[in-house]
């Protein structure tokens, strides 16, 4: 019996009750109970993140999410949990003899995703300002923290780590089900051929360099006035040496395409109070990747309306680029 079965059939010491439901991410199994939620990451390999089942590579992913995501959200993320099989049962356990972990959360409104306000038009623009106010502190934050891990990566350029970028774009929306090959191809080499012509992406020095976290829309929470953040752990480490600017247009992707460019505008402007602001033709090529992302992953977790929003955004502002 692996945890996630464990979890489904209530034998996990300290959650004897089953849960009052399930949900399924690409990568994991979320188990609902009265005042908080339990993350199982699933075993199956990944063809770019890494082999879940393996049990060294679970064991840093496990590590590496857990603090990335109690420093964005301390009051949400409570503990990570080592725990091993025994007389039937998954139980706590010291770190060096677990067999597997999991993450125990404060179970909060899910409703409350700055996604869901921005399906149902429910975001003002203080809203936006604070959410980039806040995420900006917190990644600075964490980025005093984790970023001298990847001085391997900064080294490479910018150049060559938004290629790689490229590239896994390429594989991951090829094959997201339902999803035009002849899209893919027609989107991606427009995306490549602005990225082999510009000098922006070379222009940038080791210093411009930050760290990215995954703060599409349904990560981020406004709950009782305050911004939290969870799963915003990117699941491959090449993705996390990054541009400043991306995680602003990450965000900023997801409120265009839901309110559109002058909404967007908000969170630039919040924005550029502490970080100067690239080129708008770079601005505009980051928010086209990562809508082409969001458009495809929305398809993978079944939310096809959602993934149909992007996709128009994508198609509106394509002609444009370059």
């Amino acid at each position: 019996m692996n945890l996630i079965e464990a979890f489904e059939s209530g034998n996990v010491e300290g959650v004897s009750s089953l849960p009052a439901k399930a949900l399924e991410t690409h990568i994991s199994r979320l188990f609902f109970y009265e005042n908080r939620v339990c993350k199982v990451y699933k075993y199956k390999h990944d063809l770019l993140i890494g082999n879940f089942g393996d049990f060294d590579f679970r064991r840093k992913f496990y590590a590496e999410d857990f603090s990335w995501n109690q420093h964005m959200s301390p009051r949400i993320y409570l503990r990570l949990h080592s725990v091993k099989f025994e007389k039937g049962a998954w139980k706590d356990c010291p770190e060096e003899e677990a067999e597997d972990y999991y993450i125990e959360m404060l179970k909060v409104d899910t409703e409350s995703t700055l996604l869901n306000r921005l399906l149902t038009q429910n975001v003002s623009k203080q809203n936006l300002k604070d959410v980039a106010s806040v995420m900006t502190e917190r990644i600075a934050g964490l980025a005093k923290i984790k970023r001298d891990q990847f001085d391997g990566f900064y080294e490479k350029g910018w150049h060559h780590l938004m290629n790689e970028r490229i590239g896994d774009l390429r594989k991951w929306v090829s094959a997201a089900p339902g999803m035009p090959l002849e899209r893919c191809a027609e989107i991606m080499s427009k995306l490549s051929g602005f990225f082999d012509k510009s000098d922006y992406f070379r222009s940038l020095g080791k210093e411009d360099l930050s760290i990215a976290i995954d703060n599409h829309s349904g990560n981020v929470l406004l709950i009782d006035g305050k911004i939290e953040f969870i799963d915003i752990y990117l699941p491959k480490v090449e993705w996390i040496p990054v541009d400043r600017m991306l995680n602003i247009c990450r965000i900023a992707a997801d409120v265009a395409a839901h309110m559109g460019m002058e909404a967007a505008e908000v969170l630039y402007e919040e924005y550029e109070k502490k970080t100067p602001l690239c080129p708008p033709d770079i601005r505009r090529f980051y928010k086209i990747y990562n809508a082409f992302l969001n458009e495809a992953y929305y398809l993978y977790i079944g939310r096809p309306g959602i993934s149909k929003k992007f996709a128009a955004f994508v198609d509106k502002e394509l002609p444009h680029l370059g």
